[in-house]
């Protein structure tokens, strides 16, 4: 078995649970093509960069499987005559180092709610990274004298 990943953009007049419907049918067909299911990456609505078949916005959703190479046609099959996927790829997957850092989502790629979460997890990283020093009281006054004199 070797393993995959499929990325898929739905439909933006599905509602959220529509949408959940619409990977769980992508997920029965690597089942019963003889796959296991890794991850799945819930569907959540988007901008897109630039219109794909007309439409703006929609589901941008992955999931990662493992599957024998003969059934790969089965599921692109059932994938192309699902109405509500608008596009999909499917790519070999590179093994996954656990050891390596999950990288952030490009800047460009977030919404303004999540920039600013991303900022404000910097600030207070890097707020906790400072080493706070030991305040000497009699330095202070004396530079306070020499100011005010």
């Amino acid at each position: 078995m070797k393993s995959y990943e499929i990325t898929y953009l739905l439909n933006p007049g599905l509602s959220q649970e529509d949408a959940v419907l619409c990977v769980g049918k992508i997920t029965q067909a690597i089942e019963k093509s003889g796959g296991n299911i890794i991850h799945i990456e819930e569907p959540k609505k988007r901008k897109f960069a630039y219109f794909v078949k007309k439409h703006g916005y929609g589901y941008f959703g992955y999931s990662s499987f493992n599957l024998e190479e003969a059934s790969m046609n089965t599921l692109k099959r059932c994938a192309d005559e699902e109405k509500d996927i608008i596009r999909f790829m499917i790519v070999s997957a590179l093994k996954i180092n656990k050891n390596v850092r999950e990288r952030p989502l490009p800047r460009h790629l977030m919404g303004r709610n999540e920039r600013a979460l991303q900022q404000q997890k910097k600030y207070t990283q890097r707020k906790k990274e400072e080493p706070k020093q030991p305040v000497d009281i009699e330095a202070i006054d004396k530079k306070l004298d020499e100011i005010l004199k």
